[in-house]
């Protein structure tokens, strides 16, 4: 554990989030995920191994073997949907002969590298990569919606996480943004299936300028949006709707979760409010549009820290909801 700290002329950009750093060893982790999905009813088997997969129209079987006291019994699962986690000599990643090409990472240094902004710099990054020159590139003749039933995730899927580590993390940043989607709005549809303009949960949250607080400073949505924070924006004007969520944001520890809310254009705004971090006019009536929002309905659009839409919710226990799944 690491000591609080407060910023110095030395160390100017500590993070009040950030003053009290805990390591959090994997076998305390693991235990905490595995007492979370217990609450839901979920069991992490151990013991059970996969052994092959068969894949059908609307469902994947699963055929495994469990060793229960020294006794090999099989079993067949059928699933709506599998995602194999099991690591970076997946299994099920060779049964269905994807590839998993690399090199080991090499420790102790940084490479730089611009990156690719135009097709012909991408071809050239390809053929310096691959060291073909054999290979010629033609145009996109057709883009196909994927429409198998078995996804990867975790090491299974990639063990070249951008620091050579950070395993954990990019694991649950996979299950989290996995194109699967159970949760209790989008129960019919897999992120992907299908295209749509309706801004939704998993969507990277768009960005909105011409955002413009009292004091006449202007933003646009990306700068509120933070890589240590999630951000929930408040498209409304309404005290009592404003207070309905505050009352639930405030037992939250400061800095986790910023608060913005956004009023319609032409709208003269609000003061200052206690629990909002910033409030701002949609002065060009961008976010408004973008996000889906009226003056006539309050919505609240929860933004993950990488981005990512987290929810889209019309009350205060939508809200509660959603962070239920996110703070254990």
């Amino acid at each position: 554990m690491m000591p609080p700290a407060d910023p110095t002329p030395s160390i100017p950009y500590v993070r009040s989030i950030c003053n009290n750093a805990v390591m959090l060893a994997q076998s305390s982790t693991q235990a905490i995920l595995r007492a979370h999905l217990e609450k839901h009813g979920h069991y992490v088997e151990v013991g059970t191994e996969f052994c092959s997969l068969e894949q059908h129209d609307d469902k994947v079987t699963a055929n495994l073997a469990k060793n229960i006291a020294g006794e090999k019994l099989l079993e067949s699962v059928d699933c709506r949907w599998l995602v194999a986690t099991d690591g970076g000599r997946s299994a099920v990643r060779k049964q269905l002969s994807l590839t998993f090409q690399g090199d080991p990472i090499v420790g102790g240094a940084v490479e730089l590298a611009p990156l690719v902004s135009d097709r012909a710099s991408l071809l050239q990054a390809f053929k310096k990569g691959s060291d073909r020159d054999d290979i010629v590139f033609g145009d996109i003749i057709n883009v196909a919606e994927w429409s198998n039933r078995v996804f990867l995730a975790g090491d299974a899927a990639h063990v070249h996480t951008p620091a050579g580590g950070q395993g954990l993390n990019s694991s649950i940043q996979d299950a989290e943004r996995s194109p699967v989607d159970e949760g209790e709005d989008l129960r019919a549809n897999a992120y992907g299936s299908q295209k749509s303009d309706v801004l939704r949960a998993g969507d990277r949250a768009p960005d909105a300028p011409d955002l413009v607080d009292g004091e006449g400073k202007t933003y646009t949505l990306l700068r509120v949006f933070g890589p240590t924070h999630h951000t929930v924006v408040i498209f409304s004007t309404s005290e009592e709707v404003l207070e309905s969520y505050l009352s639930l944001l405030r037992a939250y520890l400061k800095g986790i979760v910023r608060t913005l809310v956004v009023s319609p254009q032409g709208s003269s705004g609000r003061s200052k409010v206690d629990g909002v971090d910033t409030i701002v006019v949609d002065d060009g009536g961008h976010a408004y549009a973008t996000y889906g929002a009226s003056d006539k309905e309050a919505i609240a659009v929860a933004v993950r820290p990488d981005g990512v839409v987290g929810a889209i919710v019309h009350g205060a226990e939508g809200l509660r909801r959603y962070f239920e799944k996110i703070f254990l």
